[in-house]
């Protein structure tokens, strides 16, 4: 052995010694304030659609505190968000990879304490969220299970801290999500041995949506969206706005509010002001949605019966780059309508020949519209885009006219009760639509069931409920027409309504 050697191992031996003999090290405390901060930032980036900052904050988060599950859950919440929005399968990849980490270092505190709350929630949150993108990935059975898995977590978390009102947002998206599943899927939810629960699961998401720390905005998001379906136009439209206020740099917010302006609320200026504020952001990675807002704008303008600057905005979106191609066909058969409507029959055509396959095209070739019917569609325009006492004026012009088919008619008296409701005005209201059901129509028209529907509408408003429950069950006698089984739904949730 040499005497370098045999100097080096002795010098080993010596070093093991002094630090034997040192006092053991600990690791630095770590900062939780700094933690909460940090998140909270990236939250904001988030929610912002910065995708590229915010990862860069969760990954401080996990540098800072890597055992804990906070920033593992919402780097991975950012593909999450990314699938689902532009459904490209790498987004679906990392995420899946992402939530096994937050699962792996949740696991490991609920080893050393199973009843802490935190825990329980990000596990719980992470495979809801797996269960999410399954369902869109189209992996129903592994969405149901995963979803169920992720319920019992957040279940637990909720009993070992009752104040974990962030849990309650898992909760409560389970709950209403499972009780929405179509019926030829409800076996595998029997499989499981669950059924979903509606109302509670609205409930768990108003509790979030007001009490929540970090899922706060993703209760609101989600709340609005199911009110949206549960036609609570008004209570869901609160929720998106405050969204879209607090996060001006998010398009997707402002195409939102948007869209529930125009085509929930009919507040036509309102939406427009939106749909500029979309297109004035500059995010390359929300693109999506900033081009989907020039789009939108022709819409306003459409029923505007502005058709000349509709056209604008529409080939303004037909023209841009990397856009959905099937939106940009929908956008060319509008282009069309509008000239049509504008009397220009030639230049409407060719748009609608360069686009066959979209719905409606084939008749608009075939069957040019009649000076009558193109009046019409101007007073169903302006009904969209809330201008009610112009349709009331365009109204009277046309009801006077003798030629009006039995249907045409109906329609138009339907059109006119509907106005009438909405200028708070329910005695014309009821007139018309008992005019429209006097007129003897096909078994299958759509316009009875909804007349029946409507009045129940106003005498529920008016606080009579007993009429209204009458007319809403006889709504429901009517069958074989055209959207029956959306219609049967908006009905039935009427119905329940009045027993509240």
């Amino acid at each position: 052995m040499s005497a370098v050697v045999r100097r080096s191992q002795a010098l080993t031996v010596f070093t093991l010694l002094v630090l034997q003999s040192l006092p053991a090290q600990t690791p630095p405390a770590i900062d939780w304030g700094r933690v909460h901060d940090v998140t909270m930032e990236g939250i904001e980036f988030l929610y912002n659609f910065r995708f590229r900052e915010a990862e860069q904050k969760f990954e401080s988060v996990i540098r800072i505190a890597p055992r804990d599950p906070r920033g593992h859950f919402f780097k991975a919440m950012i593909y999450s968000y990314r699938y689902a929005f532009f459904r490209k399968r790498e987004d679906f990849d990392k995420f899946i990879v992402l939530s096994d980490n937050v699962i792996v270092v949740s696991g490991e505190i609920l080893k050393r304490d199973k009843k802490n709350s935190t825990a329980l929630f990000y596990i719980g949150g992470i495979y809801g969220y797996r269960g999410i993108v399954r369902s869109i990935e189209g992996q129903l059975v592994r969405a149901v299970w995963d979803g169920r898995k992720g319920y019992g977590y957040l279940e637990d978390a909720v009993k070992n801290n009752p104040a974990n009102a962030d849990a309650e947002m898992g909760l409560g998206l389970f709950n209403y999500m499972i009780s929405q599943i179509p019926a030829s899927f409800r076996w595998i939810v029997k499989l499981m041995g669950f059924g979903g629960d509606r109302g509670l699961g609205l409930e768990q998401l108003e509790r979030a949506a007001t009490k929540g720390l970090y899922a706060r905005n993703e209760a609101r998001q989600w709340l609005s969206q199911f009110l949206q379906q549960e036609e609570e136009y008004e209570r869901a439209f609160q929720l998106i706005d405050q969204l879209a206020s607090a996060y001006p740099q998010n398009p997707f917010y402002e195409l939102y509010r948007g869209n529930s302006l125009l085509y929930r609320l009919r507040r036509a200026d309102a939406a427009l002001a939106s749909y500029q504020r979309a297109t004035a952001i500059e995010n390359a990675e929300a693109e999506y949605f900033i081009n989907a807002a020039i789009d939108q704008i022709g819409d306003v303008y459409r029923y505007r019966n502005d058709f000349p600057e509709a056209i604008k905005w529409y080939s303004a979106f037909v023209a841009v780059q990397n856009a959905d191609t099937s939106t940009q066909s929908r956008a060319r058969y509008w282009i069309g309508f509008c000239y049509e409507l504008m009397g220009d029959r030639q230049r409407a055509l060719s748009y609608y020949k360069s686009v066959p396959h979209v719905r409606g095209t084939e008749q608009r070739i075939t069957t040019p519209l009649t000076k009558e019917e193109i009046e019409i569609e101007k007073l169903n325009n302006f009904y969209s885009a809330g201008e009610y006492t112009k349709v009331v004026e365009g109204l009277h012009p046309l009801l006077m006219l003798t030629n009006l088919s039995p249907q045409r008619r109906a329609g138009l008296l339907l059109l006119s009760g509907r106005t009438r409701g909405e200028l708070k005005d329910p005695e014309n209201a009821l007139k018309a639509f008992e005019a429209a059901l006097a007129i003897a129509l096909p078994k299958d028209s759509p316009i009875p069931p909804n007349c029946y529907y409507e009045r129940g509408l106003i005498h529920r408003k008016n606080g009579r409920k007993d009429l209204a429950k009458l007319e809403f069950e006889k709504a429901l006698t009517f069958s074989d027409f055209a959207g029956e089984r959306w219609f049967k739904q908006r009905v039935e949730r009427e119905l329940k309504r009045l027993e509240q």
